[in-house]
């Protein structure tokens, strides 16, 4: 698989004001509330391909923090 065949969906998952003011548990019976996000440059409601995320990403962000070359199932390794 290409790491240009990916996809990046975003969610949004937390607590509702409710179930914070009521001190409510989460369960599964009484999940947190969930949001799904559209990245700028993807389509809401459709899978963003990981090329168009990774462009809005790199205009977003300051390059002093985007390790160059980073594969998108690699982690970064931590400074020394």
């Amino acid at each position: 698989m290409s790491w240009r065949s990916l996809i990046v969906r975003l969610l949004y998952r937390a607590q509702t004001i409710d179930q914070l003011r009521s001190g409510q548990a989460l369960t599964l019976a009484n999940p947190p509330a969930e949001v799904y996000l559209t990245p700028p440059g993807c389509r809401t409601g459709q899978p963003c391909p990981f090329a168009a995320f990774d462009q809005a990403a790199h205009a977003l962000l300051d390059p002093a923090y985007i390790k160059p070359n980073l594969l998108p199932t690699q982690i970064a390794p931590a400074n020394p």
